[in-house]
């Protein structure tokens, strides 16, 4: 939560029902983890933060961002908190 508030100036609610994991290899040859949650914000516009690490931001719906995500193991985990967020809301 830390980075997204520095990267962005919004605070998300975090919602502990998805928590998955992404392993990978950088350019670099170094390690990556990655850890994705569900979450949300409201009343709040992302803004940019002059940091080292800026990376634009998108806002999305479910459909265009499936159809934005070029990796399969990241279209899987937007499908999961879809499922999670629709069995939610029922």
């Amino acid at each position: 939560m830390r980075e997204v508030f520095e990267e962005n100036s919004i605070i998300p609610i975090i919602d502990n029902t998805l928590y998955q994991s992404v392993i990978y290899y950088m350019p670099n040859h170094k390690l990556k983890y990655v850890v994705y949650f569900l979450g949300y914000f409201e009343n709040q516009s992302p803004k940019y933060q002059d940091s080292f690490e800026y990376f634009d931001y998108l806002l999305l719906t479910y459909e265009e961002a499936l159809k934005t995500l070029s990796h399969d193991n990241l279209k899987k985990i937007l499908i999961n908190a879809e499922s999670i967020l629709n069995q939610s809301n029922k």
